[in-house]
């Protein structure tokens, strides 16, 4: 996964700067860095961003609305959402994964999928 583009959307810096050190360390470079999903929309378009990691809850959206306006802006990206309130990620394809794991995100990187829990809506 060395070529793609990872595009990271925080406004919480220390965050940013922990996954994109966790990615670095599995050998995935942080192609771009936003801090807030206003200034991450025309880089969705510069980018063409194969993967979109960002806090879920940027922006006051709900996760459906973030969702959607990510997958609109982004193209055919794989995209993560991440809470920082309740430790869980949903990947593209309504996937959700609970307490995460810097190991888990990787997963998700490299193969597509993470872990899944029988009975968890989302």
């Amino acid at each position: 996964m060395g070529s793609e583009q990872v595009l990271l959307i925080s406004s919480h810096s220390v965050f940013a700067e922990a996954i994109s050190r966790i990615l670095q360390e599995a050998g995935i470079q942080v192609s771009a860095r936003a801090d807030s999903l206003e200034s991450a929309l025309p880089l969705l378009q510069e980018y063409q961003s194969d993967v979109i990691i960002a806090v879920g809850e940027e922006a006051g959206l709900s996760d459906a609305e973030l969702l959607s306006l990510l997958n609109r802006s982004g193209g055919d990206g794989q995209i993560i959402l991440i809470s920082l309130a309740h430790n869980w990620m949903i990947v593209h394809h309504r996937q959700q994964v609970m307490d995460v794991t810097p190991a888990d995100l990787i997963s998700v990187l490299r193969r597509g999928s993470g872990r899944s829990h029988a009975g968890v809506e989302t």
